[in-house]
């Protein structure tokens, strides 16, 4: 799927969402396969080219759309980016 995709950016998740993401899912029974992982990590692709300097200077950006057809939003919450 992202072989065909150009003009791709990565939102990376942080070290705390990965540990809330385990944190859940050792509290609700759920194995964090790499099929799991990959659905997550496919919400966190959107489609074009996004650079953190740009979101800043704007205050925000419009909905960006995501991979799999969701609208992420940008935001500047404690002078960085978050989706």
């Amino acid at each position: 799927m992202i072989e065909e995709m150009t003009d791709i950016t990565v939102f990376a998740p942080t070290n705390k969402a990965f540990e809330e993401l385990t944190a859940f899912a050792t509290a609700n029974n759920v194995e964090l396969t790499d099929a799991v992982l990959s659905a997550v990590l496919s919400l966190h692709l959107g489609q074009g080219v996004f650079f953190s300097t740009d979101i800043i200077a704007a205050g925000s950006a419009d909905v960006i759309s995501g991979l799999q057809g969701l609208g992420l939003t940008a935001s500047i919450v404690d002078g960085g980016v978050r989706i």
